[in-house]
């Protein structure tokens, strides 16, 4: 199969796990934990000791929307917007705090690009432009820029020096970006992990080596279900740990790049590609699996839950630490009628005052957003 084919039907396959129309979280099975090391799996089985804090909710927001088809990575802005994308429709709803729709961000409306096989992650940047990874019918990886009124701005290229298929990317306060994804290797024929930092007109300045690396993707290329789907299957080449891992930008300029693994392994990274510390956030329970990763200020708020194939998601509770990994709070959420209280996606963290952001839906299917604090 053509690297081409093989990176957008991956990237699409990424996307799977974050869709929202059902409660049950397929990606959290037991099966597809993921333990970094001996040494991690040990410490990950220690019990938690002493109950979490509850959080409970604040207040519900209705987002004033049409019924839409494949939620995926809800977002946050510094100003109270919320940022919704629906991949089908390639498109990014905007609304204000108070749930009123005021912005539409459409991948399918740039001059510049004529087909958009698909769109991935996107960002949100202080001035209130989006930047969006958009893949075109070709072997480029873009992102799209677009002006705080969903007005179409610009592309930039990442060049990578091949091809590519980006997972997660952040846009630097001095116009460049760093992205993670999987790059393929000429030699062995296989996608193997790559960072990297690019300029704002989208060339490769430095290339980053991390830690994990290689240890993901020996367990990838060996076939190990809790990192891919195995040999054989149409997206083998995808790697877990990577893909559904999590990139912020904090307030100390360093950007945290988080591992789908567990315990969970963050990196901080400087804006100039330099590896500033490595430390991992151990939810206590080895069946607990990644849901999410939000920054507040000083503070680093890790979403974990459980769940099994086909079944609702069985427990939700929150790390947070602070950003050296110091642990500061765990807190834990309530469950009504057999599900999760609030959603299973943590959208938004405020620190002062602390503030849980969730979406979640009615039995009607309307979008609705369950603000919570700690009891």
């Amino acid at each position: 199969m053509r690297p081409y084919l093989i990176a957008l039907l991956a990237l699409a396959a990424t996307a799977c796990p974050h869709a929202l129309f059902s409660q049950t979280a397929s990606h959290s099975s037991a099966a597809n934990v993921v333990t970094a090391d001996a040494k991690l799996a040990h410490s990950s089985a220690a019990s938690v000791k002493g109950a979490p804090t509850q959080l409970a909710l604040k207040k519900t927001i209705s987002l004033r929307t049409e019924a839409v088809t494949s939620v995926w990575a809800p977002a946050c802005d510094a100003n109270g917007n919320f940022y919704l994308p629906d991949l089908e429709s390639l498109t990014i709803s905007k609304f204000n705090a108070k749930g009123e729709h005021v912005a539409t961000f459409k991948a399918n409306s740039s001059p510049d690009m004529p087909q958009v096989d698909h769109v991935g992650g996107f960002v949100t940047a202080a001035d209130g432009e989006v930047y969006q990874l958009a893949l075109p019918h070709s072997y480029d990886r873009d992102v799209l820029v677009y002006s705080k009124d969903g007005s179409y701005k610009s592309k930039i290229k990442l060049d990578a020096g091949g091809v590519w298929m980006p997972s997660l990317f952040v846009a630097l306060p001095s116009g460049n970006f760093l992205a993670t994804g999987q790059k393929w290797n000429r030699t062995v024929k296989e996608y193997g992990p790559f960072t990297g930092i690019f300029s704002s007109d989208g060339s490769l300045l430095k290339e980053l080596q991390l830690e994990d690396d290689a240890y993901i993707n020996q367990q990838r290329s060996w076939g190990d279900s809790r990192f891919t789907m195995g040999p054989g299957q149409v997206y083998s080449s995808i790697n877990y740990a990577i893909s559904r891992g999590e990139m912020k930008l904090g307030d100390d300029g360093n950007v945290y790049l988080l591992r789908w693994l567990n315990p969970a392994v963050i990196y901080a990274i400087s804006p100039g590609g330099e590896v500033v510390r490595r430390f991992t956030v151990d939810p206590g329970d080895p069946e607990l699996t990644v849901g999410g990763m939000e920054i507040a200020e000083n503070r680093i708020a890790v979403l974990f839950h459980r769940s099994r194939e086909g079944e609702n998601v069985q427990q939700e509770m929150i790390k947070v630490v602070d950003l050296e990994g110091n642990k500061i709070a765990t807190y834990g959420m309530p469950m009504v009628d057999g599900r999760v209280a609030f959603g299973i996606t943590l959208a938004c963290y405020t620190q002062n005052p602390e503030q849980f952001t969730f979406l979640d839906w009615t039995k009607d299917e309307k979008m609705v957003l369950k603000i919570t604090e700690p009891q």
